[in-house]
């Protein structure tokens, strides 16, 4: 992959290319970077220009040097990366985190995105019950620091544990190397993001989700209400994975993306 940067606000915020074709935007979720997408990378650049972002704090990004950062300000830089790579259209695929940044860029850059997908995401904002339990977290963070916190939340992102050991081990020691501040300033912003539930159907582009059936991040119950949200939606349930089916059933993941790929680019 090639490394390159952009800059937003004057910090410099890197991503990954490879592949030819028709761009593909990967953005990865909270305390994540984007070899959280290193199957799916395989797959789909094979036949497509692939852009996998590292976000401020995450990978060999620098922090966000700037206060009340807003999931907006995420949006904003992404498509400093689209202008720069001279980009016209392009297909943004987003876990998690990465599905509210997704989001917001829709709102923002409409004539930009032919499709977008919510990887174990969700339009919804947090209700207060999610808030103060992110509260909680901002304050074990502060007091404990990054890798005590992921130690005590990752496995809980996996449905079998066991078999996920690798992968959480590997989740909890990169994102140890995020800065306790860019922890905080992801839930700032998540907390304080829009809720799109209303404005979905107003949206003229073919949205796509995936969700896990053990999901706790993103609660299997709530992710099937969005199925009658927006104009043309994708759906895939996966059986055997909690919140990372990225990592835990990749091959399912990657044929349903690849074919809602190729759906958006037929229409």
């Amino acid at each position: 992959m090639r490394k390159k940067s952009i800059e937003y606000g004057g910090t410099p915020l890197n991503y990954h290319t490879t592949g030819e074709g028709f761009p593909i935007v990967l953005l990865h979720g909270f305390a994540e970077d984007h070899t959280i997408w290193q199957e799916q990378i395989k797959y789909l650049s094979a036949d497509y220009y692939v852009i996998a972002v590292d976000l401020f704090g995450a990978g060999d990004s620098a922090h966000l040097d700037k206060t009340a950062v807003r999931i907006d300000d995420y949006a904003s830089a992404i498509k400093q990366i689209v202008v720069a790579e001279r980009i016209e259209k392009f297909i943004l695929l987003g876990h998690s985190m990465g599905g509210y940044i997704g989001l917001t860029y829709c709102d923002k850059y409409p004539n930009d995105i032919i499709g977008l997908g919510l990887i174990h995401s969700t339009v919804f904002g947090d209700d207060e019950a999610k808030i103060n339990i992110r509260k909680k977290s901002i304050q074990f963070i502060q007091t404990n620091g990054s890798a005590a916190f992921l130690k005590t939340s990752v496995p809980d992102l996996f449905y079998n544990k066991e078999k996920s050991k690798t992968f959480i081990d590997a989740l909890i020691e990169k994102g140890s190397h995020i800065a306790p501040e860019s922890l905080i300033q992801y839930y700032e912003a998540i907390m304080n993001r829009v809720d799109y539930a209303t404005q979905l159907a107003s949206w003229n582009i073919p949205i796509f989700f995936i969700c896990g059936k053990h999901d706790k991040a993103v609660p299997f119950e709530r992710s099937l209400q969005q199925i009658t949200l927006g104009n043309t939606v994708y759906f895939a349930i996966l059986n055997g994975s909690a919140h990372m089916g990225l990592l835990e059933e990749p091959d399912i993941v990657n044929q349903k993306t690849g074919d809602f790929i190729q759906f958006c680019l037929s229409k």
